[in-house]
């Protein structure tokens, strides 16, 4: 069986990944949408007598006339550029410069037509005004409309946060229940992950283990970059600590990683330069361990998330840095807030490869078909795994492949120093279809089918024994021998012997292979 990743516990992540309930959920908000919404209210505050749907406003601007000579007399321009306010505000964040607007260079309106588009009573001194205070602003605007999705509970009393904190809990939980685990885990180091998963309150769980103290801790980084001092969480990283006696045992799980296994807490420090994104190599790094009150999972949620915030943050610094487009940044940030990175850039190209081979009707299934579709390939996937590979029929071949050996060993027996491989030769089957008329018909098969069909007493005159590509055949390879050969051995007796000692006789054997056969039609 192909290993699927580096990491032992890949597979938990897609248990816990595969039930986002996306429908029961606010829509998710995009930044353009975002930005648009708060121009839309930034101007109903500002002009709340407005009848006009601002949603679907433009602010025009004159284009220059193609004429070389300027009009004589002052006419209004007659082509107009249409420009979404939200564009406009976020060109704005990234160039950092202050909008100017005047009333004859400079139109709010609805008017979709370039020629000459009717204004809307408003006051280009006060637009402006409000263009250059809201564009400073949109990343933070994003980040509070990404925190009121996370934040907001669906009719079922679940928010986008608790859904995560809940696939935290399940993703530990399916990772240390893995039996098959390689490297297996110590009942000492699984039953600590599993007082973690099944008693996430940190008061609950202190209790349950006062005699060997289970610690779950959030790991908080001191360090200094080119921008400066940094203080942050590694986000989704759990550090679990438990003294048995004398002994400490350090783990760390997260979504992404799995669970590590570490001799002490300096072996654990010695990998969080390789956690830290774009940390210099002479960084100091300082670190500590804070252990939560309340439920752990919710807070190890809090950290994914605020390391999104901290994202959306660098990806407006860097597309001031290397001005962007407006476009090019939404199209970032969209990116960026739809959803944690739990998977390298190997096991994503995998995992895109794999979705190339799906089902065609999956890409206009409905989400609950395609949760569906994603728990039953990620349970036949574990049940693969689990199975090391092995289906029930393991070891035992086909019917034409049990044919192919059986052939070329008897062959190989009877002349050991000329070989032929059976799978090259073709039996040219001769049979009379009408004996007054002299009709004779020609079948062509494979020595392999026609050792299953052979039924004995049949002239070797009829039969015509050639290689595939017409190359000549040892002289012992004749009609007679082939007609003796399957006389000798028969082909489907062996194959009935042969199914009949695997799955019936070897009790050991019947008794894994029904378990095969049954978890395969579980999965």
């Amino acid at each position: 069986m192909k290993t699927l990743s580096s990491t032992p516990d890949f597979l938990a992540r897609f248990v816990a990944l595969g039930s986002f309930p996306q429908d029961q959920f606010l829509p998710r908000p995009t930044f353009k949408n975002v930005v648009a919404e708060a121009f839309k209210q930034a101007m109903l505050e500002a002009y709340p007598g407005l009848k006009a749907d601002v949603s679907h406003a433009h602010i025009s601007q004159s284009l220059p006339s193609a004429d070389a000579q300027p009009a004589p007399a002052p006419d209004p321009p007659s082509t107009w550029r249409l420009i979404a306010p939200s564009t406009l505000l976020i060109q704005g964040f990234i160039d950092q410069r202050t909008l100017n607007l005047s009333a004859d260079r400079h139109r709010l309106t609805i008017d979709q037509k370039v020629e000459n588009p009717a204004p809307l009573s408003v006051s280009m001194a006060t637009l402006e005004k409000l263009l250059n205070e809201w564009a400073p602003q949109v990343i933070d605007v994003f980040a509070q409309a990404l925190i009121h999705f996370w934040s907001t509970p669906s009719p079922a009393g679940v928010s986008p946060w608790l859904w995560l904190s809940r696939v935290l809990q399940v993703g530990l939980s399916a990772t240390h229940n893995d039996t098959h685990r390689q490297p297996a885990l110590t009942q000492e180091q699984s039953a600590g992950l599993g007082a973690l998963s099944g008693f996430a309150d940190k008061e609950q769980r202190l209790k349950l283990t006062m005699e060997t103290p289970l610690h779950a801790y959030l790991v908080n980084i001191d360090t200094t970059d080119a921008q400066g001092p940094r203080r942050l969480q590694i986000p989704g990283l759990a550090l679990i600590t438990r003294s048995i006696g004398e002994r400490l045992i350090v783990m760390a799980w997260s979504l992404a990683d799995g669970i590590e296994l570490f001799d002490s807490l300096q072996d654990f420090a010695q990998t969080l330069p390789r956690r830290i994104p774009g940390l210099a190599d002479d960084s100091p790094v300082v670190w500590s361990a804070y252990e939560p009150e309340g439920h752990f999972f919710q807070a190890l949620a809090q950290t994914l998330l605020d390391k999104t915030l901290r994202t959306l943050t660098a990806l407006g610094q860097t597309a001031r840095a290397e001005r962007w487009s407006a476009g090019r940044l939404a199209l970032a940030l969209d990116e960026e807030a739809l959803m944690f990175h739990f998977f390298s850039a190997q096991e994503s190209k995998d995992f895109e490869q794999l979705v190339s081979k799906l089902p065609q009707w999956l890409t206009t299934a409905a989400r609950a078909d395609i949760r569906a579709y994603s728990r039953l390939l990620a349970n036949q996937v574990a049940q693969q795994q689990s199975a090391e590979g092995k289906t029930f029929l393991d070891d035992i071949p086909t019917l034409l492949d049990f044919a192919l050996q059986t052939l070329n060993a008897r062959m190989q027996q009877d002349h050991p120093d000329d070989p032929v491989d059976a799978a090259r030769i073709d039996i040219h089957d001769i049979a009379i279809q009408d004996l007054k008329m002299a009709w004779l018909t020609e079948d062509v098969m494979p020595l392999t089918e026609f050792s299953l069909t052979y039924v004995g007493g049949k002239p070797a005159a009829f039969i015509q024994v050639k290689e595939r590509s017409g190359l000549p055949l040892p002289t012992w390879l004749n009609p007679s021998y082939i007609k003796n050969l399957l006389e000798e051995i028969d082909v489907g007796s062996l194959y009935i012997s042969l199914l009949k000692a695997n799955l019936v006789d070897d009790a050991e054997q019947v008794t894994k292979r029904k378990a095969l056969f049954k978890s395969q039609l579980q999965a």
